[in-house]
This record gives structure tokens, C-alpha cells and sequence, in this order.
């Protein structure tokens, strides 16, 4: 043992490529080594070995593939230092928290809770009544009649936007303009290793700037990122406006400063029993974490085995709602992003798409354009129905050919990612076709950019 560790300490990188392994320990004694006496060190584990289930911070690799092994190894050696130390923690924490008396500590708790529960579902069998009053109840809005969205045209947006004089538009980032599958992955590597999120394509982030860049337009993206993370990869844009934690942080265009928003900014109680709630899932589910923001907790299990994390995120989102029911906060479990997420109740997209449209300059926008992809975008939907429904202010001054006084038309276009149930009358299918409709409006920006010229 002790000529391994001597030869551990010397490793950079750690390289095994078994195509059928079990409990191999000789990664574990790697990490111990670098750890304990030098520090750094990288591991490139094959997928097909036990190990590469629990060290988070390994590089894992199909063995098969020549050409991965290489492009990983390759990876492995060119990390810097700040990297591969942090994915050499990640694995030092979960072998410092599990150990062998821990393990059997877990496993017994585990059986007598087994055994608990089996004998109060006899007991409730044994009992006849009330045995199943929690069955057959239907979940809400189940009974609600919603018509599946329709295609966008493309052709009928344009031409709306060419006709407004006044334009709001209001992005989800994550699902919308960036493929889900594409965050997840980064999500994976990267998640607390270098804190800075997946960022848009070059086109998409050139259709941003191109439309925020006409006066005519005001162009804003809300996500639950934090604003950390949003400033990285957007606060460039001047003109952009910002919202971070689904609007609980925002960055008017313009702007450099993030404005904190008031509701529910003093609902914390919450917290703590969330904390212990998701500690305890997390050393359950090998590949989970939790992620605290100002104005939410977020469970996230991008990196665990998918069928055990599904299964995990359900019953943590069950325990989640029993438990802090009697707190101002929202509990949702989204399937695609692989997140259980607790916020504030009182801060949504709907709060602020709201807000957005009722500043001065948009009350009298004749086109408001939104698109999301997941739950969170159904409040903002709902936002823009709204006001669309509501009565535009009159004209006070009309440009040349309109009659001055009578209140403008306004277009509303809610467009969700994917075709599914929504608030949205409209859908795309995928962020493709996203960035294809935004390409459509960005060539219109630019060409009046230049008539105007």
C-alpha cells in the first residue's frame, strides 16, 4: 500500500478503461493520496467501472471509443489548477462523508424506517376504513378544457412587427434559448467547478443585441439563474434588460446596477427546514446538490443515475409540500431541467412581465412577443393575456398616417417551447426554430437600423 500511495502522489491524472469492473478501489486510494499529500489530480474513469457512480469529479468515458479516451485524457491534463482541485474536493467529500461505520449507520436506519412503514400499511389494511380516503382524488386543473397550442407562422410575425411602432419582447434563457440537452450537459461538468453558466450561441446573442439595439424595441430575459451567472454571460448588453430568479432580481436596459424586487423579500423561515429536507435527499442520491439563491432553494440532479433522481425529485417534492406548507413559498419539480425547486410564492415571471409592460414607455406597446418553455413561462403567458385583454391608453402623438387620439392595436404572440398543454395560444418546436423567427425579425431590425441611417 504504501508504494501505491507513493506512486498516487506523483499521478496528475489517473487513467481506468475497464470495459467490466465492480468495487474498485484503487481510485478511492488515488484520492486519498492527492488529498492527504499533493493536492490536485484528476481521475478518467470508464463508465463501465462501479467507482464512476460515486466520484462526481471524475472525467467519465466510454473505453470502446479510442478516439473519447484520448479527447479525455487530453481534458484531464490541460485543466487548470483551480479546476482540478475542485473536482478532486467533490471527490474527497463524498469519501470523507461516507465511510464504512457511516454506511452501515445509514443502511440499518434505513431498515428499521423499511420496517416502520411496513408495519403501519399493515395496520392501516388491518383498519378497513380510511385506508385509501387519499385515493381518487383529482389533481387540480385536470378538468380544465385547454386547446393545444398552434404552429407559429413566421411570415404573420413579421409582418406584425414591421406594423408596431412600439415592441416588448420577453425571453426565457434556459429551454428557450439555449437547448435543455446542452445546460444539462454543461451542468454536469461544470456546475461548481468554474461558477459561470452555459451562455447563448454567437447567432442567438447576435439577434439580442441586433433587436435590443432598435429604439422602437425593449428586449428582456428572465431565468432563475442567479444574477451572478446572468451578468457573466448577458451583462454586456447594455440595452438588455435582465431578470434574475425568475424576476426577484432585476437589470432595467440601460442599466448596470440589479435592482432587488420587494415581494416576499422578508418570507426566510422557510429555509432551514428546506435545508434539512434536501440534505438528507442528497446523501441519499449520489450526483445531487443543492443550490441556494436570495429567493429560492434548488434541488438539482443533472449528474445522478436518471431513473433513481426522477424517482428521488418526486419524493422529495412530496416531502418538500407536506412539509412547508404553511409557508408563502412554491414547490415545483421540473422533469426536464431535473431541479425541485422551492421559491417565494409572491416572485414569478408573471410579477414581472406585469411590471414590465405597465412602465411608461410600453404601456402603449402594440407588440409583445414571449417565449418560454417550462412552468415558470406559464405566469408569464398569463401576465400578457392579461394585459392584452386590458385597454390601451390613447395616442397622444401618432406618426404621420395614423389618427392621433384613437388607442393602436395591440398584437400579443405567446409562443412555448415544444408542443404541449399551455397558456400559449402558440408553439415552436425546438429552440432551432427559436432562433429561426428570431432571425426572421433580426433581419427586419437591421434593415430599418440602415433606412434610418
Amino acid at each position: 500500500v504504501s508504494m501505491r500511495v507513493a506512486v498516487w502522489t506523483l499521478l496528475d491524472v489517473l487513467v481506468v478503461t475497464a470495459t467490466r469492473d465492480g468495487l474498485n478501489l484503487l481510485p478511492f486510494e488515488y484520492v486519498c493520496a492527492r488529498r492527504l499529500h499533493a493536492g490536485g489530480g484528476v481521475c478518467v474513469l470508464s463508465e463501465f467501472a462501479g467507482c464512476s457512480r460515486v466520484l462526481n469529479g471524475a472525467i467519465r468515458v466510454n473505453p470502446f471509443s479510442l478516439s473519447s479516451v484520448v479527447e479525455a485524457i487530453d481534458r484531464a491534463l490541460s485543466l487548470d489548477r483551480r479546476d482540478a482541485e475542485a473536482r478532486m474536493a467533490k471527490d474527497w467529500a463524498f469519501l470523507d462523508a461516507h465511510t464504512t461505520s457511516s454506511w452501515v449507520q445509514l443502511f440499518v436506519r434505513d431498515l428499521k424506517r423499511v420496517l416502520i412503514a411496513d408495519d403501519e400499511r399493515n395496520a392501516s389494511v388491518l383498519g378497513g376504513e380510511g385506508a385509501l380516503a387519499t385515493d381518487g382524488v383529482p389533481a387540480p386543473g385536470l378538468g380544465i378544457q385547454v386547446p393545444l397550442p398552434r404552429k407559429l407562422e413566421v411570415e404573420p410575425l413579421v409582418r406584425a412587427y414591421r406594423a408596431a411602432s412600439r415592441r416588448v419582447f420577453c425571453f426565457g434563457l434556459d429551454g428557450t434559448l439555449i437547448p435543455q440537452d446542452t445546460v444539462i450537459t454543461h451542468l454536469k461538468e461544470n456546475h461548481d467547478f468554474v461558477g459561470r453558466g452555459q451562455a447563448p450561441s454567437p447567432a442567438v446573442l447576435h439577434c439580442l443585441r441586433a433587436l435590443a439595439s432598435d429604439p422602437a424595441n425593449e428586449v428582456h430575459v428572465l431565468s432563475g439563474r442567479g444574477s451572478s451567472d446572468m451578468s457573466a454571460i448577458l451583462g454586456s448588453f447594455e440595452r438588455l434588460g435582465l431578470s434574475a430568479e425568475l424576476g426577484y432580481l432585476r437589470r432595467a436596459p440601460g442599466k448596470s446596477a440589479w435592482e432587488r424586487c420587494s415581494h416576499g423579500a422578508e418570507c426566510n423561515q422557510w429555509r432551514q427546514e428546506a435545508k434539512a429536507v434536501m440534505h438528507w435527499f442528497t446523501t441519499r442520491t449520489n450526483g445531487s446538490y443543492s443550490r441556494w439563491q436570495q429567493s429560492a432553494a434548488v434541488w438539482c440532479y443533472h449528474d445522478a443515475d436518471p431513473d433513481f433522481g426522477r424517482y428521488q425529485g418526486k419524493q422529495l417534492h412530496a416531502q418538500l409540500v407536506q412539509q412547508l406548507g404553511p409557508y408563502p413559498v412554491s414547490v415545483v419539480h421540473s422533469l426536464s431541467k431535473r431541479t425541485v425547486e422551492v421559491r417565494i410564492r409572491a416572485v414569478n415571471k408573471g410579477l414581472t412581465v406585469d411590471s414590465i409592460l405597465c412602465q411608461p414607455a410600453n404601456r402603449q406597446a402594440d407588440f409583445v412577443l414571449c417565449c418560454g418553455d417550462d412552468h415558470s413561462d406559464e405566469y408569464m403567458f398569463s401576465a400578457a393575456i392579461a394585459r392584452a385583454r386590458a385597454p390601451l391608453p390613447p395616442v397622444t402623438s401618432a406618426p404621420a398616417g395614423a389618427q392621433k387620439g384613437a388607442p393602436p392595436s395591440r398584437r400579443t404572440f405567446n409562443v412555448t417551447v415544444g408542443r404541449k398543454l399551455s397558456r400559449a395560444a402558440l408553439y415552436v418546436e425546438d429552440t432551432r426554430q427559436v432562433l429561426f423567427f428570431l432571425q426572421a425579425l433580426t433581419q427586419h431590425a437591421i434593415t430599418g437600423a440602415l433606412g434610418r441611417a
